[in-house]
């Protein structure tokens, strides 16, 4: 199977390395690296040339939408996917105009997780 590499962007050091933890138990994922969002994002991107990029998002998720958009106008862009405490029809919408290929709630257990990096992988939506 195809390995998908993964970078983890969260504010939450504790969370970086949980999310980095739980997704290097699952074959065919591979954390690249982790890195808050005012860390350098885009450079860290370049550094680790992820597959996907697993995106925290927190209330408010103006800075998450448009750190999303940012990302998604570079060449050679890692799909996107958004990682929201209680994601609503409001952030679903603007998390689709913003150019993010998934979204997936913290509610929800490991397997969705897997399944949402896996189909904005493979550019499925």
């Amino acid at each position: 199977p195809a390995v998908t590499r993964i970078l983890v962007v969260d504010d939450q050091p504790v969370m970086r390395a949980g999310l980095s933890a739980v997704l290097r138990g699952e074959p065919g994922l591979v954390p690249v690296g982790a890195t808050s969002p005012d860390n350098g994002v885009l450079p860290a991107i370049k550094r680790t040339e992820p597959d996907v990029l697993l995106l925290a998002v927190h209330l408010p998720a103006i800075d998450e939408l448009v750190l999303t958009r940012r990302v998604k106008r570079q060449a050679n862009a890692p799909a996107v996917v958004l990682y929201a405490r209680q994601p609503d029809e409001t952030l679903s919408v603007a998390a689709g105009l913003a150019g993010a290929d998934g979204l997936v709630s913290r509610l929800s257990g490991p397997e969705a997780l897997f399944d949402a990096i896996r189909m904005a992988a493979r550019g499925e939506l």
